[in-house]
């Protein structure tokens, strides 16, 4: 089965391949992401226009990562899908996701015009503004301490409850972990999801779990708290049915949830906005940045 699932993408591929005119170019675009389960996973995608003027799209490259792959390594694997489809001199833009870095954004940027055959390339740094509304929004979590951690191990976890056992503090940084840790505790056991969901018996429709943030997906903080906050009335009595007192939420953890679910609000808005399709015209964007502005104002005064 896994052969002929791998035969047939080969062959649709080889089909979306053959239908880029001779002399057109191809726009790439390369993403890595992690998972809600923490798995990593690398992809390149092709777009051109074909013969009949409809926009084609392909997917040239997929892996699964380990962890240990080097900005080097990601480097080659765009060399060698550039150069194994025969497309290296016929590349027209890249447009990579925002967790990379400038140092290794101009990696694969000077790894794509050493594998051209033409001497004059021009090569043009335009920055995406969804980038940079990402990276706005992801400086004022890091400034709040409220970015999520690498990873969450189990160890961590029992270290990090002693030390909430003995603190009174009410940072974001605090709440945050409580529900991180919460989250840990109820999916790594079937049973416990179980319980979970059992306490939701009187909802009509599915019922839900806890879901955690990773650095990767810059919107999954802001869904991680509306969920909670959904499954709020749920939460307490979970944790005094598993005695976990040290990881309930007390109404200030709640009015912080709030709060970071406002000042977080408006940057999914715009997101959505520009990435709901169309482009954004200089008005919209000068309009979006003044209400991002204000929403920040507002957010200052309520503290």
């Amino acid at each position: 089965m896994q052969n002929f699932i791998t035969r047939c993408a080969f062959e649709e591929q080889q089909k979306a391949l053959s239908s880029l005119p001779a002399d057109s170019k191809m726009s790439i675009s390369y993403d890595c992401w992690i998972s809600p389960s923490s798995q990593s996973f690398m992809v390149l995608t092709g777009h051109f226009i074909d013969k009949d003027f409809a926009l084609r799209e392909v997917l040239l490259y997929f892996k699964c990562l380990d962890g240990t792959e080097t900005t080097s390594w990601k480097a080659n694997a765009l060399i060698q899908t550039l150069t194994g489809h025969g497309i290296q001199d016929r590349i027209f833009a890249l447009t990579v996701d925002t967790t990379l870095s400038n140092k290794e954004t101009f990696m694969l940027l000077d790894a794509i015009s050493h594998t051209s055959l033409s001497s004059d390339i021009e090569i043009l740094r335009t920055p995406y503004l969804t980038s940079i509304v990402k990276r706005c929004l992801n400086r004022i979590l890091k400034r709040i301490k409220a970015l999520p951690p690498d990873e969450i191990k189990h160890c961590t976890l029992i270290r990090r409850k002693s030390a909430i056992a003995r603190g009174h503090f009410h940072d974001i940084s605090h709440t945050l972990n409580k529900l991180r840790y919460l989250q840990i505790h109820t999916i790594e056991c079937h049973e416990r999801a179980e319980t979970f969901k059992n306490f939701q018996k009187d909802i009509n429709g599915e019922k839900l779990l806890l879901i955690s943030d990773v650095k990767t997906l810059w919107n999954l903080t802001f869904l991680m708290l509306r969920r909670a906050k959904r499954l709020r009335e749920f939460i307490a009595p979970f944790c005094a049915h598993y005695g976990y007192e040290k990881l309930l939420l007390d109404d200030e953890d709640w009015f912080q949830i709030d709060y970071l679910l406002c000042v977080m609000e408006p940057f999914v808005q715009v997101m959505h906005n520009l990435t709901r399709g169309g482009y954004a015209s200089i008005q919209s964007v000068l309009y979006y940045y003044q209400n991002l502005l204000e929403s920040l104002a507002g957010s200052m005064k309520q503290l």
